[in-house]
């Protein structure tokens, strides 16, 4: 008797063309990515993401489209401009990489699910956050309360909030309301829980420690955070989150004992406004006009760039541990569960 031959399926959302379907996330990650790239150099210091479209930092040339292709044109060119040869940074290639990566781990991890609409944003949100905080020591209001309005209109749109892996369904908390109010309430007792939980956490440690312990813009972070995660997760986030922190926070002490005589690069640690290093970088960056006001600006603002202080940022911790919850919390829970039964 012969076989027939299976039917080829009509939606294009159907397993049998993931073959094609994960090489085209890992793609739409990484185009992604280079976008995120341009969020985290230019919204600090207050340029527009769309005007001038992409140039050299040294010659001023327009990257043409063949040489703007992501991780493909690094590749190509050495990580170098084609007119110039001034050496771009490694980092653009390895943000357009872990975008790729995230999108791809997360396609696998939530399936077909309309989840995976927040949980792209929710990532994207938190890589911009991530290095800005490492580069000028401050989270731009433009991702911290801007994410968590997206996050709470994203919880509006029930068939979102509702989806499979999405982790404002479902909470044990919301018991007494209707299913599909369940992950709004959820993102804005998140919100707000965030934000007051970490200024608490702040406040009570400039107490102690008399001196500023907590920057705001993570306390506006950790509401971004709550309202993409919910309530019942902040606690996970933070214990997470403090652990991170202290591993990096050990590591870079180790390294502080061993290289007493580093030097540091400007760009990655606040300093007092300093006319001179303004001049400097802006003549190192090769930008003029609209550009070089707003390095002067930025550098006018509390937590701009200079030498690395005795303190790290806490907002790369915070992001690392959201993302990890964000994935695993049912499993963090039972994990918690299980340590405090003991």
């Amino acid at each position: 008797m012969p076989l027939t031959q299976p039917p080829i399926p009509s939606s294009f959302f159907d397993p049998f063309y993931a073959p094609i379907q994960l090489p085209f996330i890992f793609i739409m990650g990484a185009a992604i990515g280079s976008f995120l790239n341009v969020c985290i150099y230019r919204i600090p210091l207050g340029i527009s993401l769309s005007y001038p479209s992409s140039h050299c930092y040294r010659c001023g040339q327009p990257v043409r489209w063949f040489d703007n292709i992501p991780l493909l044109s690094y590749l190509v060119l050495r990580g170098r401009c084609r007119h110039c040869g001034v050496h771009f940074s490694a980092r653009y290639f390895f943000i357009e990489l872990l975008t790729a990566l995230l999108a791809l781990g997360t396609a696998l991890k939530l399936g077909y699910s309309l989840a995976l609409i927040q949980a792209y944003v929710f990532i994207g949100l938190l890589i911009v956050a991530t290095f800005t905080d490492i580069d000028h020591w401050i989270i731009p209001d433009r991702i911290t309360i801007g994410g968590t309005v997206a996050g709470l209109l994203l919880a509006v749109i029930w068939p979102v909030g509702m989806a499979q892996g999405n982790p404002l369904a479902g909470s044990f908390w919301l018991w007494t309301f209707p299913p599909h109010y369940e992950p709004f309430v959820n993102a804005a007792l998140g919100a707000a829980g965030g934000f007051l939980i970490l200024w608490a956490v702040g406040w009570l440690g400039t107490l102690i420690f008399r001196k500023e312990a907590m920057g705001f813009g993570d306390v506006k972070l950790f509401a971004m955070l709550g309202s993409f995660c919910g309530v019942e997760y902040l606690l996970h986030i933070l214990v997470i989150s403090c652990l991170i922190g202290t591993v990096v926070g050990l590591i870079g002490m180790a390294r502080g004992a061993l290289e007493k005589t580093r030097k540091v690069a400007a760009a990655v640690a606040p300093l007092e406004p300093d006319a001179d290093l303004a001049e400097r970088l802006a003549s190192e960056y090769g930008v003029s006009g609209d550009e070089r006001a707003a390095i002067q600006q930025a550098l006018a603002k509390p937590g701009a760039v200079g030498p690395v202080r005795h303190h790290l940022p806490f907002g790369p911790s915070l992001a690392v541990g959201a993302l990890i919850v964000y994935f695993y919390g049912p499993a963090i829970t039972r994990l918690f569960d299980q340590l405090v039964g003991q």
